[in-house]
């Protein structure tokens, strides 16, 4: 068995890091369709290691040539229906697509008629080559058609590789 000696200029330098990394959130509440997959538009970085994470246009973080591996990915999300008045969330799901289609979701039910949702959450390792891209979803059931993913610190994103 070979051991490796770590130095403190490796870890500086990013030798053993893990990275690609970006941290994503939502500036603000969005309105999404009601019973349908929407697309979150994460504009706010937190960290993006490599400038991979489209926050401006297509809202999606894409694996640099050369950076292949295993990616931890994740998403936190709050929802609620944006009627005004209390009414009934009936399901919440936060998905993780992988290349435009579903690789991960996890869903909430049977609040109990809130009108806001706190934190659902789906979390997972998917296996990433250069050119895959990563989009983050919400699907949100309300009985006034009215629902909003809560923005301002209550909705992230987040991904990055995993050391091998």
């Amino acid at each position: 068995m070979a051991i490796t000696k770590l130095t403190a200029d490796s870890i500086t330098s990013g030798a053993i890091a893990n990275t690609p990394a970006f941290s994503v959130k939502l500036s603000g509440d969005q309105n999404v369709s009601d019973s349908a997959d929407t697309k979150i538009a994460f504009n706010t970085e937190i960290l993006d290691t490599n400038n991979a994470f489209d926050n401006s246009t297509n809202y999606r973080f894409t694996v640099p040539a050369g950076e292949g591996g295993n990616y931890a990915v994740g998403i936190f999300m709050g929802a609620y229906n944006n009627n005004g008045a209390v009414s009934e969330v009936n399901n919440v799901r936060a998905i993780i697509y992988k290349n435009g289609s579903i690789f991960f979701n996890g869903d909430q039910s049977n609040f109990n008629n809130p009108t806001k949702v706190e934190v659902v959450t789906t979390l997972g390792v998917l296996p990433l080559v250069a050119g895959d891209y990563i989009e983050f979803y919400a699907r949100i059931d309300t009985a006034s058609n009215n629902p909003a993913v809560i923005g301002i610190n209550n909705t992230y994103a987040y991904g990055y590789k995993i050391l091998e």
